[in-house]
């Protein structure tokens, strides 16, 4: 397998922007989306890098969805951020470059994220 440019990775990725939502308990949730075939950036600490409105986010998840736009589910991100590791080309500045995922590879985490 190939060794990555990093930088040229940096450059072509998107950046996951978060939406917010509020849950069943109605608290306010932020979200951000993993979507296969996509290299993505993630952060670290989502609560310090954004805002959304002025509501106070209680949670943060991770969306997982294929690249035929089907939504896996969400999975805590904390415990997707561990799980992520071996896809993770490289950090800086508290954010993660995550490598494009296959459909399978993609549904494969989320499992782990929700069952292990």
């Amino acid at each position: 397998m190939a060794v990555p440019d990093l930088q040229a990775e940096w450059s072509q990725a998107i950046v996951a922007e978060p939406i917010g939502f509020v849950d069943e308990s109605l608290h306010t949730v932020g979200a951000v989306t993993l979507r296969s075939g996509i290299v993505t950036i993630l952060s670290l600490s989502p609560g310090e890098d954004f805002e959304l409105n002025t509501d106070i986010i209680h949670d943060w998840k991770i969306v997982f969805q294929t690249s035929d736009s089907e939504v896996l589910g969400d999975a805590d991100y904390r415990r997707a951020i561990k799980e992520l590791k071996p896809y993770i080309l490289d950090q800086q500045n508290g954010s993660l470059l995550v490598r494009a995922l296959d459909d399978n590879e993609l549904h494969e985490l989320f499992v782990q994220c929700i069952f292990d």
